[in-house]
């Protein structure tokens, strides 16, 4: 990944990978870290095997991502439950978002991972503050986290009027 410093634009989708390990994302992480170029990144990692750890690794650099300005994040899939992505994951996020001063659209599923509550949506959502350049969140948590009016007021808190607040379901 060091060699392609000038790429502008990164998608990995590894459907089908079920194996993927929490170590396998810290390793991803390390080499994106410092992509000063890069404008938009798009990571779907739908492995039953990744937990918490594995958020927080691929997490961990995405503050020195400095140019991002689309950032799509996915985990979840088509498990019946991801029990080992928690509150925790969210918490994570939210910590490596706040240096991506940039960012216009963000887009974060959590598919099936029931272990997240409306308190991680909430610290996720303190992610977003002094995102001033966010003008899109997008977010889905498909039969997860049972997003209702407090959920939506937790994220309308930190929304200003220019952006465009989405919810799939």
């Amino acid at each position: 990944m060091r060699a392609l410093a000038s790429l502008k634009e990164i998608t990995l989708d590894f459907f089908g990978c079920s194996s993927l390990s929490d170590e396998a994302l810290q390793t991803l992480s390390q080499g994106l870290s410092g992509k000063t170029c890069l404008k938009k990144l798009d990571i779907v990692v739908p492995a039953p095997s990744v937990t918490d750890q594995g958020v927080e690794n691929l997490a961990e650099n995405l503050g020195t991502m400095k140019s991002l300005i689309n950032l799509s994040i996915g985990f979840g899939g088509n498990f019946r439950n991801l029990p080992q992505i928690t509150d925790r994951s969210l918490e994570n996020l939210s910590k490596n978002l706040k240096d991506l001063r940039d960012l216009s659209e963000l887009f974060l599923c959590f598919n099936f991972c029931r272990k997240i509550s409306s308190q991680g949506l909430e610290i996720l959502s303190d992610g977003f503050k002094g995102l001033d350049s966010l003008k899109t969140l997008k977010y889905k948590f498909f039969c997860g986290l049972n997003i209702g009016e407090y959920e939506k007021e937790i994220l309308m808190r930190v929304s200003t009027p220019q952006m465009l607040l989405n919810h799939w379901k």
